[in-house]
């Protein structure tokens, strides 16, 4: 009995395995079907936003002070037509990380965006809900790679407007930027995939801007000290006596000068002159100079809102002015 019984058991399974063997082995393989049609891009505006003025044809800030810290903010606009949705990563937005350089053509600006760091958001363990993040960035190269980042009820449609705001924020003194040197073209692009497959591009750009730095003089006012009794001889702490010294009588002049507001290194240059005949400047004390030079000039100088004083030192040709009885100088 017990082995008619396992001959039965053995008999109806190899039944079966004949029967199965007639039907074909089923595979599942999944398929990405794309849900999107006719996409296109409706329209890509690449525009300055805010941080200068129109002048003369160019964008131009004019700092009240040489403080770090503005920004310049460019903001590109897009609409995308047909219907669907995309996928994260599928719509690809590039700018430039930087545009400032300096005077000695150094990166000097840091770049703001609008939307978070891709690093940042997969690094955020709370709720998203308060957090847009439609859009994230990342580095590619000395660019910015922004992408579209929600999915399911979250995910960029078809039809959608967006708009991101891109800002290059100074990161020294005005002193350190070229007086009203372009920075460079603010370029950007827009690329669209439908997975791995490129199905619609566009670029733009937008124009450079410009910071128009200087220094006031508010008001100079010259007085001479001793027009009563000119010296008749070159003193010798003035410094080196010129040539045919003791052939001249000697005054000094003292030049008052309000500086203002500074937001770039300047020179200071006294252009001095004696409109009567046998004379002229000889030497010049210029502000924090300790003695008189020939040189009338002072370079690369930052100080501001304050009171300079410089003096001159003119000469007049004894023979001259000895002939006549009372003689006006103008200087």
């Amino acid at each position: 009995m017990k082995t008619k019984m396992s001959y039965r058991v053995l008999t109806y399974l190899t039944a079966f395995m004949i029967v199965m063997s007639c039907f074909p082995v089923l595979r599942f393989v999944e398929l990405r079907v794309s849900a999107r049609h006719n996409i296109e891009i409706g329209s890509f505006d690449v525009s300055f936003a805010e941080g200068a003025e129109l002048v003369d044809g160019k964008l131009v800030w004019t700092p009240k002070y040489s403080d770090p810290g503005h920004s310049f903010v460019y903001r590109i606009t897009f609409t995308l037509s047909g219907e669907g949705s995309f996928e994260p990563g599928e719509v690809q937005v590039r700018v430039p990380m930087h545009i400032l350089t300096d005077r000695y053509s150094a990166i000097a600006d840091e770049c703001d965006l609008s939307v978070p760091s891709r690093e940042d958001v997969e690094a955020y363990e709370g709720d998203l809900s308060g957090i847009d993040a439609s859009f994230v960035y990342e580095t590619e190269g000395d660019h910015y790679l922004i992408t579209n980042f929600g999915s399911g009820n979250d995910a960029l449609s078809a039809g959608d407007t967006s708009y991101i705001e891109i800002g290059y924020r100074t990161v020294e003194e005005t002193f350190e930027y070229v007086d009203m040197a372009p920075s460079a073209l603010f370029d950007a692009s827009l690329a669209i995939y439908d997975g791995t497959a490129l199905t619609a591009q566009q670029s733009g750009t937008a124009p450079p801007v410009h910071i128009n730095t200087g220094a006031e003089l508010m008001n100079t006012t010259k007085r001479c000290l001793n027009i009563v009794a000119p010296y008749s001889s070159w003193v010798s702490t003035w410094g080196e006596a010129p040539a045919n010294a003791g052939d001249y009588y000697y005054l000094v002049w003292e030049i008052t000068s309000y500086i203002g507001k500074v937001t770039q290194p300047y020179s200071f240059v006294i252009d001095d002159f004696v409109d009567e005949p046998d004379a002229e400047p000889v030497a010049y004390r210029m502000w924090q100079d300790s003695t008189f030079r020939s040189s009338n000039r002072q370079d690369n100088l930052r100080a501001e809102n304050f009171t300079r004083y410089d003096y001159v030192i003119t000469r007049h040709l004894k023979s001259t002015y000895d002939a006549v009885e009372s003689y006006d100088i103008t200087n």
